[in-house]
């Protein structure tokens, strides 16, 4: 076999060997079992307490909506084409200090708040009773068991809610339990609390018209346009450029594309070439005049061009003399 044909041959042998060692450095040792479900309300997951399925609807009936990844310090006032709407669903991550000042002062600009959960929404730093919706006088009990359909003005929805208490807000929706949806505004907006963290999940959209009643109630108010909140599901946005190469770089093509770039590494390493050590470069050659006179007499002589070869012929018979001349004298 050619050296040629040997090192492609080689080069390959040797990537398949280093990726099958970085596949058995990534694996666990025990291989895993069925992976577990997705238990939070997140519009990234299928699984039946996800939301991706809500996210689809409200990307079909809404002007906009938007996934929020950010601290609430981001949020831009609600006003213009800025989303009007801000839903969150079972937070499972704190608010600070600084995060919660922002979204009242977003909701008292004109937004919307709605916020479905069957907990209380923590401040870090603030009193271990206190959350968010307790400042703002919402009270939540204790879940029930079954789901019911309550109505309202604004539609009816499917909930296992827990009844809600407090004060200076304004019943949604009511049952024999009390009310389990409340609003109250706050400056020029308002916030909506829904007594139940999966009322939108994929599970309950299958049984009830869950979607509707959002769509209507976020789509009635100003542009129409809503935010999906993921930050406080632990989903957070505005990753580096290097995360997100190595995110990449753990994906099926991004093995694809570094197995490649690897062979293509040891391609070139093999076919690289050794120089000797450096040498000086050869003096310039000084070209004698009367050779170039006798390559063009040559040329001209070929070509048939015999009156023109004999003058070249006679201009290199005086150049001669001329140059012995001056030998002779120096």
């Amino acid at each position: 076999m050619k050296k040629q044909r040997l090192v492609p041959i080689l080069v390959v042998v040797a990537a398949a060997a280093l990726l099958y060692v970085a596949f058995l450095a990534a694996v666990p040792s025990r291989p895993p079992t069925k992976q577990a479900e997705d238990i939070r309300p997140t519009t990234f997951s299928s699984d039946p307490m996800g939301a991706k399925a809500l996210f689809l609807v409200l990307e079909h009936f809404l002007p906009d909506v938007e996934r929020w990844m950010k601290p609430m310090q981001s949020l831009d006032r609600p006003e213009g084409n800025s989303p009007s709407t801000f839903l969150v669903m079972q937070p499972l991550i704190a608010l600070d200090e600084k995060e919660a000042e922002s979204l009242d002062g977003w909701v008292s600009n004109g937004g919307q708040l709605i916020v479905a959960t069957d907990t209380h929404w923590p401040i870090r730093g603030g009193q271990e009773s206190e959350g968010y919706l307790a400042r703002h006088g919402f009270t939540l009990g204790t879940p029930g068991k079954n789901t019911r359909l309550y109505t309202g003005r604004d539609g009816s929805l499917l909930l296992n809610a827990a009844p809600l208490g407090g004060k200076d807000h304004q019943p949604v929706l009511s049952g024999p339990s009390g009310t389990v949806a409340a609003e109250q505004y706050v400056g020029s907006g308002r916030i909506i609390v829904i007594a139940d963290g999966g009322a939108w999940s994929n599970a309950r959209l299958k049984e009830s018209n869950n979607a509707a009643w959002l769509v209507l109630t976020a789509g009635t108010w100003k542009n129409g346009r809503l935010l999906v909140d993921e930050y406080h599901l632990g989903n957070r946005g505005g990753r580096g450029t290097l995360q997100l190469i190595l995110t990449f770089l753990g994906t099926f093509w991004g093995m694809v594309f570094l197995q490649i770039g690897l062979a293509a590494a040891l391609y070139l390493l093999a076919r690289a070439r050794h120089f000797g050590p450096a040498r000086d470069l050869p003096r310039e050659r000084v070209q004698d005049p009367l050779e170039r006179i006798r390559g063009i007499g040559a040329f001209l002589q070929a070509a048939e061009a015999k009156e023109f070869a004999a003058q070249v012929t006679g201009q290199l018979v005086t150049a001669r003399r001329r140059t012995k001349g001056k030998e002779q004298h120096a």
